[in-house]
């Protein structure tokens, strides 16, 4: 896996090339958007994260201290019988059980900063052509597979669709749930004739049409309605619209973008539960687009609430080099 800079969480996808490679300009560009559209909110979170990690710093120097003087009781009792003895001991009880609740507490507060860090944070990818496609859709449909832990597939708890570029490189950077910011994307490793060719890796949803407060983990035949057996439904009778668009340079209403190629396709097989499924190809032609505008990949299932649901993950803006 090569992890390419993300901020606070860990990359998307193992990189199928071999070769190391500098990122597009226009990568960072799409990052610094981002940071700059989240300025104060990235600023706060990340002044709220210092002073949790500094209680719980605090927090843990006393539960360090209790010990310490737990250990020195114990070590006085066993001079010590009866009355003195018991009382020493149980002194030394007290302390451990406060510093016990104390690295209790320490733990919250660290958990509590990484939320509010990963509030407003990015992950990155690099997807190189069609290994590297293949590894994602690998990536995407194997968390849910009977050997990763039954509760995997609530890391995807709406359909994702993600881009890949079957004949270059693709590099995205994903942000956090809740901001409704596309991921950004850029080009690199380019054909001669400039075609570069898309998938689209579509996951089903799990909270579609489900009870939300019952996921049926460790029921082997989840009841009809749970989240479990509405997600194995999805996966069995799902089906996806892809497509890419075009913006014009300096256009940033998605609604007025052109569309260049869009696909509707069904998982392969009703009998067998599909958790990703991929796209048919979806070409365009760069050499007739204008550099600085915008190519917008998507996808979604048709039964879903679309691209604006939860464009978090079903909607890539990538710079057209």
């Amino acid at each position: 896996m090569i992890d390419i800079g993300n901020r606070f969480g860990k990359a998307f996808i193992a990189d199928g090339a071999k070769k190391a490679e500098k990122q597009p300009a226009a990568f960072e560009a799409g990052i610094n958007e981002y940071l700059t559209k989240f300025k104060t909110q990235i600023e706060q979170s990340e002044k709220t994260a210092a002073a949790l990690n500094t209680e719980a710093e605090k927090l843990n120097g006393e539960a360090d201290a209790l010990e310490a003087e737990a250990k020195k009781l114990r070590k006085e009792a066993k001079k010590l019988t009866g009355t003195d003895q018991q009382q020493k001991l149980g002194a030394a009880d007290h302390n451990e059980t406060s510093a016990a609740q104390k690295r209790e507490l320490a733990e919250k507060k660290i958990e509590e900063a990484d939320t509010a860090l990963a509030k407003y944070g990015y992950d990155t990818s690099r997807i190189n052509g069609e290994k590297g496609r293949d590894l994602l859709f690998k990536a995407e449909g194997g968390k849910y597979t009977p050997a990763t832990a039954l509760d995997a597939f609530y890391e995807s708890d709406a359909g994702h669709a993600m881009a890949a570029a079957k004949n270059a490189t693709l590099w995205v950077a994903g942000f956090s749930y809740g901001t409704h910011h596309a991921m950004a994307g850029a080009l690199s490793d380019l054909p001669a004739d400039k075609k570069v060719t898309f998938n689209v890796i579509c996951t089903p949803s799990s909270h579609y049409g489900s009870d939300e407060t019952d996921k049926e983990l460790e029921n082997p035949v989840p009841k009809a309605g749970s989240k479990r057996a509405n997600f194995e439904s999805n996966a069995r009778t799902n089906e996806y619209i892809a497509r890419v668009l075009y913006l014009e340079p300096g256009q940033t209403n998605v609604w007025s973008a052109k569309e260049l190629a869009s696909v509707k396709f069904k998982v392969k097989d009703p009998a067998v539960p599909e958790y990703a499924s991929m796209s048919p190809d979806l070409t365009v032609d760069l050499s007739q687009l204008k550099s600085g505008g915008k190519l917008i990949v998507e996808g979604w299932c048709t039964a879903s609430a679309g691209v604006g649901g939860y464009e978090e993950t079903r909607r890539t803006e990538i710079a057209v080099p």
